[in-house]
């Protein structure tokens, strides 16, 4: 018999079946394998896919698609190519901002300034924990200004600073300018400071009312003068009436800063940043019964009230000290710009910190590394907030340690009871040791007394041995005494019974006395 073994052999009987085999190949070879219903490989039968496979596939190579689309949408402005005129690229904390574009700029790539670059670096630090090294960056490009003198110069130093920045980029159209502080009492005295710069400039008119104002929640009284052209910040959500529409509606909230276009007797006219005007009566601005006006200057606002705002340079100012402020609000008033940041701070108030933490009598001498050090300490500060899921584990890790220290006293006062273990003396060597601490904390007393008072106590001393040998002297009398009456009534009883008849007397005594 001929044919095929499974390794494909052929016997020796198989190859006619194989002559027979590759003429039919020969006469197949001119037709496609695609063409006749077989797979090219392998020469099987080709398997049509389903169609929900096919939509699956479609589906997949739409999603690539559009991620592909939206990628380029994203990182386009990386490439600086547009029909449009080209944008600038800044940074904020380590995010990339588009600037405003140019009026005749080239759709060609643009790069970081020097400066720009550097102070995305220094923020990333601040972010990232790094903070000695970006104060000491800080310090050595220039931006930390520790101003000589107290809360008064440096609010003056900030206003001038300010005017100052805005001078030197004024053929700038696109340059901004803000300021930021801890507080919002020191948001308001640098605004007022700024508000007299701006007045100098002659960008604000003369007092038209001024007024008793509050702050949000009430607590600071201050008199705020109002002229047209200054900037107001809100403290709450505010409706107004807008002169283009005649409509009502919200015109700002609390933090929103607003431009007086005019005043008079109903209210305040406020001009939005994109150029809106509405009339704000009296009567809104007024929260209080007491006729307190929530308004404050607008010119600087707080750290949390910045969040969010970019701008070309920021002014970091701390009039009062850096010790208001931690690492949070280092970084989010750091972030704020898009190419340089200036922090500022008062060198007096960081020195009376630094002596406050000294101990007293501490005369060394306060430089200006003190004062960096001491910068760096605040600004390192991460306190955390406890939060309901982290007091609910910390009630769940007091309860059970308390149920383990319960079993494991009550698992030792068992193995003593049972005799598995010694009786415990806990309680007579906790004994022991108080009396050992109240001696250790009586006996230097004690002996400063006995040396104060040692020599009356020699002579009491003296005294109760001579009164102690006075009474042993007489005690020894006394049973000497007792001793010779008691062998004079021996010898009496003695002499008693010699007599003869000397028990019947008693009797006849008692009958001679009836």
């Amino acid at each position: 018999m001929s044919g095929q073994v499974p390794g494909g052999q052929q016997t020796p009987g198989s190859a006619p079946a194989a002559q027979t085999s590759a003429a039919q190949t020969t006469s197949q070879a001119g037709a496609s394998p695609v063409e006749d219903g077989r797979s090219p490989v392998a020469g099987t039968a080709r398997r049509e896919l389903s169609i929900g496979t096919k939509l699956g596939f479609l589906a997949l190579i739409g999603v690539l698609g559009l991620g592909f689309i939206w990628f380029n949408a994203l990182f386009s402005h990386k490439r600086g190519v547009g029909r449009g005129a080209a944008q600038t690229l800044y940074t904020n904390g380590g995010e990339v901002f588009a600037g405003p574009p140019a009026q005749a700029a080239k759709p060609e790539l643009q790069s970081l300034p020097a400066p720009a670059e550097d102070e995305r670096e220094t923020v990333l630090m601040l972010r990232n924990g790094q903070t000695e090294v970006a104060i000491h960056r800080k310090d050595e490009n220039g931006t930390l200004k520790i101003v000589p003198g107290g809360y008064e110069e440096a609010v003056e130093y900030i206003a001038q600073l300010w005017r100052q920045r805005r001078e030197a980029n004024r053929d700038r159209v696109d340059f901004s300018i803000s300021v930021s502080a801890p507080s919002n009492a020191e948001a308001h005295d640098i605004s007022r400071a700024i508000r007299q710069q701006r007045r100098d400039r002659g960008e604000i008119g003369i007092d038209v009312e001024t007024l008793r104002a509050t702050d949000g929640a009430g607590e600071r009284d201050y008199e705020l003068a109002l002229a047209v052209g200054d900037r107001v910040r809100l403290f709450r959500r505010t409706n107004a009436k807008f002169t283009e529409t005649g409509t009502v509606g919200n015109i700002g909230r609390n933090g929103t800063v607003l431009e007086i276009a005019a005043i008079n007797e109903a209210g305040l006219t406020l001009k939005t940043i994109t150029g809106r005007e509405g009339l704000v009566t009296w009567e809104s601005l007024r929260g209080e019964p007491n006729g307190r006006v929530q308004l404050a200057c607008g010119d600087a606002l707080t750290t949390n009230i910045a969040q969010g705002s970019t701008v070309t340079e920021h002014i970091h100012a701390m009039p009062a000290g850096t010790k208001l402020v931690s690492a949070f609000g280092a970084y989010t008033s750091g972030s704020r710009h898009r190419e340089q940041s200036f922090i500022v701070t008062s060198e007096g108030v960081e020195r009376a910190e630094i002596i406050a933490r000294r101990p007293l009598g501490d005369r060394r001498e306060i430089g200006r590394a003190d004062v960096l050090n001491n910068i760096v300490r605040n600004f390192a500060q991460a306190p955390e907030k406890q939060a309901a899921l982290a007091l609910m584990e910390c009630a769940a890790g007091l309860r059970r340690g308390a149920v383990q220290a319960v079993q494991r006293v009550h698992q030792a006062a068992e193995a003593r009871g049972n005799g598995l273990e010694r009786p415990s003396v806990l309680r007579e060597r906790m004994l022991s040791r108080r009396i050992a601490q109240a001696f250790e904390k009586q006996l230097p007393g004690l002996a400063a007394q006995l040396r104060r008072h040692g020599e009356a106590l020699g002579r009491v001393a003296r005294i109760g041995a001579d009164l102690t040998e006075m009474l042993a002297n007489l005690a020894r009398r006394q049973a000497a005494s007792r001793q010779s009456d008691m062998e004079f009534w021996r010898e009496l009883g003695q002499r008693a019974e010699r007599v003869p008849g000397w028990e019947k007397q008693p009797r006849q005594s008692r009958r001679r006395g009836r």
